[in-house]
């Protein structure tokens, strides 16, 4: 299987747009309890973030965004990650984490940080050099924050 990792522009509203309806209901909470127009979300994230689709057989099965405009604190915010359901576990997540922190590393960034509720990525976040950092509760759920020291990463 032959995972592709594109990075999006403006132009690319529409695909990322359909993407985020489909994976809507599997975050929990729900996308759409955040937000709640996820068009105007897309529009957010390629306008503000940065976002890479993986594509596998000219269909879009994962997605990764960051925030990394915070310059003066040099921190990063992964704001999204995302892999379609029958793509779980095939290395989908991984690949496009490596191309995020590889990325990353020729940035200023010196930090990623990543509130998560869902073992599987916490898993994944801490097998690419995460630590937990605090948690919390939102909207009923008990979220823990993750960060990474960019400097520090070999890849």
């Amino acid at each position: 299987m032959k995972i592709i990792v594109k990075r999006l522009s403006n132009v690319d509203k529409e695909e990322l747009s359909k993407y985020l309806v489909k994976v809507d209901k599997d975050f929990s909470p729900a996308l759409s309890d955040y937000h709640s127009d996820l068009i105007k979300y897309a529009e957010q994230l390629l306008e503000k973030g940065i976002v890479w689709l993986s594509i596998v057989d000219n269909q879009s099965v994962g997605m990764i965004a960051v925030y990394a405009n915070d310059t003066e604190n040099k921190n990063a915010y992964l704001a999204i990650l995302s892999t379609i359901q029958q793509y779980r576990k095939l290395g989908v997540a991984q690949k496009m984490m490596t191309v995020l922190l590889e990325y990353l590393c020729t940035t200023k960034m010196q930090k990623i940080r990543v509130r998560s509720n869902n073992p599987s990525a916490i898993y994944l976040y801490k097998k690419n050099g995460f630590i937990e950092s605090g948690e919390e509760y939102v909207k009923g759920k008990h979220k823990f924050w993750l960060e990474c020291d960019i400097n520090n990463k070999i890849l």
